[in-house]
Order: C-alpha cells, then structure tokens, then sequence
C-alpha cells in the first residue's frame, strides 16, 4: 500500500468536504435539466398537436374545395356539352337557310321566266286585238313556238311543278 502525502490527504479532506454539496448542486442540475426536459418534451407534444390539427384542417378545406371544383368541372362539361349542341343546331340552320336561298333563288329564276312568258302573251294578246281590230285578225303571228304550247310544256316539267306549285302553296299555307 502507498502511503498518502498529507498534502494530498489534506486538499482530499478540503475536497470532499465540498463533494456533499458539489454532489447537491449537480442533483439540483440534473432535477432542473429533467424539467426542463418535461418542459420541452411537452411543448414539442403541443407543437405536434397543433400541427396536426392545422393539417386536418388545410387537408378538409383542400378536400372541400377539390369537391368544388369537381363540381364546377361538371357544370362546365354540361355547359361544353350544351354549346357543342347549340353549334350543331346553328350549323343545321346554316345550312337549312342556305338551302331555302337556292330554293328562292331557283324560284324567282322559274319565276322570271313566267314573267317573260306573260309579257310575252299579254303582247301577242295585243298585237291580236289590234289585228282583229284593224282587220288583220287571218295574218298568223311569227313565233318560233306558241306561248300556250310552251307554258303547257313548262308545267308539265316535274321540278317546276314542285318548285313553283308545291312549295310555294306549303311555304304560304294553302292547302292543294
């Protein structure tokens, strides 16, 4: 065994003489720093929570407005759906009006013509009547071909009959 300088012994002496209340202050150290632990193990517990409950709620109003937009996306598909209609329809009235201008335009053609033909009649109606009147009434009239025989033959032609008669009678509303 090695003997102890007294020196040694006598700072040792001093030293432990601290260590009751060195060992103290650390027991104190230790009790405030497992407080402090608490503390902020229960202030994380908080901020945990508090996150938590900000995130159900952003994720129920994100949910609440993803079913709004659902709810948009299907009203303007409708919408889409009803335009795409109303364009179809517009393009059938297009085409129905452009239909009805040839019609018209077919008619008034066949209807000038009818026009020149009455002229035509309603002259040699007169040149009659002076004939007879002046008393030429035997001297035959130059015509490549008589108007009745022409207008007989107009109206016997299938697309005057339907255009002129048929349609004009529906479009005006008197029965045949």
């Amino acid at each position: 065994m090695t003997v102890l300088s007294s020196e040694f012994t006598k700072t040792y002496s001093e030293t432990m003489k601290y260590h009751p209340e060195t060992m103290k202050y650390h027991s104190e150290t230790m009790k405030y720093h497992s407080e402090t632990m608490k503390y902020h193990s229960e202030t994380v517990k908080y901020h945990s929570e508090t996150m938590n409950k900000l995130h159900e709620e952003k994720k129920a109003e994100i949910e609440e407005k993803n079913a709004e937009i659902k709810e948009k996306n299907a009203e303007i598909n409708k919408l889409q759906e009803e335009t795409k209609a109303l364009h179809e329809e517009i393009n059938e009235l297009i085409k129905k009006k452009k239909d009805e201008e040839a019609n018209l335009r077919f008619r008034t053609t066949e209807l000038f013509k009818l026009r020149r033909i009455v002229d035509v009649r309603v002259a040699l109606e007169y040149i009659r009547s002076q004939n007879y009147k002046t008393g030429k009434s035997d001297v035959p009239l130059n015509l490549k071909e008589p108007v009745d025989v022409f207008l007989k033959t107009l109206t016997e032609q299938e697309k005057f009959k339907k255009s002129l008669v048929v349609d004009t009678c529906n479009l005006n509303h008197v029965p045949l």
